[in-house]
């Protein structure tokens, strides 16, 4: 049986797929603001559009470089492919501005941006969604 780090306990499944979710989170949050490319639509089929984002030197910060990095041993790979869906109907680079704001004001322009056609439409977004 698995223990988590806060203290000995047993780690559920759930907690385990709750880590792992943050990991990615923060994987994708670094791949976005770290990385010098930008992301590529590759399809737009059933409301969801598919991106994709490569290069070289993936970032030795990602948490899957230990994982799959050269060889298996946790070197950064050579070249990375990532990929990535939304149904947000937006532009992707507008969504990944919000991960590079630093005021809440900037915050709050980017979300208008990405938003404004549901706001157009009467969507309502309370202050708990951001």
């Amino acid at each position: 049986m698995n223990s988590d780090h806060s203290g000995g306990r047993a780690a559920t499944p759930s907690a385990r797929i709750l880590e792992r979710v943050r990991e990615d989170a923060t994987d994708l949050a670094l791949l976005a603001t770290v990385t010098t490319h930008d992301w590529k639509l590759l399809s737009d089929k059933n409301g969801t559009q598919m991106y994709e984002m490569s290069g070289e030197s993936l970032s030795s910060q990602v948490s899957t470089v230990r994982t799959f990095g050269k060889g298996g041993g946790g070197h950064p790979s050579e070249f990375y492919l990532v990929g990535a869906a939304t149904t947000v109907r937006t532009d992707v680079n507008a969504m990944l501005d919000v991960l590079r704001t630093s005021t809440s004001e900037d915050f709050r322009a980017v979300m208008k941006k990405i938003f404004d056609k549901q706001f157009e439409s009467g969507a309502v977004v309370d202050s708990l969604s951001f």
